[in-house]
């Protein structure tokens, strides 16, 4: 999805009564470029960005975290866990999903990657 259509998204929900108040963007911007556009779009909708966090988590917990999230393939249940860190529910199914883009490999050589324009 192109910098600008994001843009747009972003400040289509911003401009929403709901996000006066405040809002928070979780991995975004994640290069140089999408964040100067990012603040001109603030300035526009007088919204100057207050705060900004890196949160800096160990690479093995993360990759835990990544690769463990598992969905209950029970249509009934739907529970969502982590089999390293919360245990299913005892109604989830013994077979469950886990999401097809949270494999270790995929998940280490999107790290490496450093983010554009940095």
């Amino acid at each position: 999805m192109s910098d600008d259509v994001v843009l747009g998204m972003i400040q289509e929900r911003l401009s929403k009564p709901d996000a006066r108040a405040g809002f928070i963007l979780d991995g975004f911007p994640r290069n140089i470029p999408q964040a100067q556009a990012l603040d001109a779009m603030l300035a526009r909708l007088s919204q100057p960005l207050q705060l900004a966090l890196l949160v800096d988590v160990d690479t093995e917990v993360l990759m835990k975290r990544l690769t463990g999230r598992r969905t209950c393939s029970n249509a009934s249940c739907g529970a969502i866990y982590n089999i390293y860190f919360s245990a299913p529910s005892p109604r989830a199914s013994a077979t469950s999903a886990a999401r097809t883009s949270r494999t270790a490999r995929r998940q280490r050589e999107h790290r490496a990657q450093p983010p554009a324009g940095i």
